[in-house]
């Protein structure tokens, strides 16, 4: 469940045990053929060099097969992992703004300036009103160097919208009202369970934490050990608009509990892809001699930081 991307999930309540043994399984099939399990003889060897004929699960390549036994289905948007042995779907949903804008689709959804409906949201709710668990995050596609966002009032497919720029802050507080009132009406209280995960952190300026003004994530190997360490990719301001959000929800009887990921998550420099990502456009000669130009520091690597964060909204719903 990593959310480097803003997304809402749904997981059945009961077999959150099931999928941790089957994790817990595989963990000890693998460590058993690093010590030295010989598949041929089926006895341990005291060598710790395993030769080529061992298992090991990280030494292969991933080959889809969604036939033989179909474990995800893809909507649009929505992408789907069912275990019916276990009565249990997890689903992630695409809606980086929350609300709905130009850049739902799955695919092509980067613009220069995207365009925000801060006040419709029913095109992506529709999907979330049976969930056992409802996780909410959006945070990143919010930010631009303007400082504004192009709102909609109106529809996309209407020639008589109203477009004005807004505030940033503004049009990300409107559209988490949209969100709240929402959840009011549509959310089965005596059934949900409410999470909204806090900012995740970036990386991208190394002089923030003491090296050169040209570095950022590439590279680092270590921690921040600075204590309360915050750098420019977060903003304070807007974790509190989501935590007056959420404050209101509770006066009006709805429960959301807010997984504050971002302090802890910015210590991590080192914990992004960095160079080690897929590159979806050939990178010139220029740019392959400066890692740092093509370094990925928003997202996370995995497994790594967000393996935490689902350890913590594991404590939170068995709390």
């Amino acid at each position: 469940m990593a959310k480097i991307v803003p997304s809402t999930i749904r997981h059945n309540l009961q077999s959150s045990v099931a999928f941790l043994v089957t994790v817990f399984v595989i963990a000890v099939i693998y460590f058993a053929c690093r010590n030295g399990y010989d598949t041929s003889t089926s006895k341990w060897s005291a060598d710790q060099n395993y030769s080529s004929e061992s298992c090991d699960l990280f030494s292969g390549k991933w080959v889809f097969d969604n036939e033989s036994y179909p474990l995800y289905s893809f909507n649009n948007s929505l992408i789907t992992l069912k275990a019916e042995e276990y009565n249990a779907s997890i689903e992630f949903y695409w809606s980086p703004l929350l609300v709905e804008s130009n850049s739902d689709d799955p695919w092509n959804h980067r613009f220069p300036d995207p365009i925000v409906r801060a006040q419709a949201i029913y095109k992506h709710g529709r999907h979330w009103t049976d969930g056992d668990i409802l996780v909410f995050n959006t945070y990143l596609w919010w930010i631009r160097p303007s400082s504004s966002m192009n709102t909609l009032w109106g529809s996309f497919e209407s020639g008589n919208g109203i477009f004005k720029r807004v505030g940033m802050l503004r049009s990300y507080e409107m559209a988490l009202k949209t969100w709240s009132d929402w959840l009011e009406i549509h959310i089965d209280r005596n059934k949900s369970q409410l999470f909204f995960m806090s900012m995740s952190p970036t990386h991208k300026w190394a002089e923030e934490w003491g090296k050169s003004s040209n570095g950022n994530c590439y590279n680092e190997q270590e921690m921040i050990e600075e204590e309360g360490y915050r750098g420019n990719g977060t903003d304070p301001r807007m974790m509190r608009i989501v935590e007056d959000t959420i404050d209101e929800l509770k006066r009006r009887g709805l429960q959301v509990k807010l997984m504050n990921i971002t302090q802890l998550s910015e210590y991590r420099k080192d914990g992004h892809p960095s160079i080690y990502r897929k590159q979806w456009l050939a990178l010139s000669e220029e740019k392959l001699a400066k890692p740092t130009s093509y370094s990925d520091c928003t997202h996370w690597c995995l497994p790594g930081v967000p393996d935490v964060w689902n350890e913590l909204l594991f404590a939170h719903i068995f709390s």
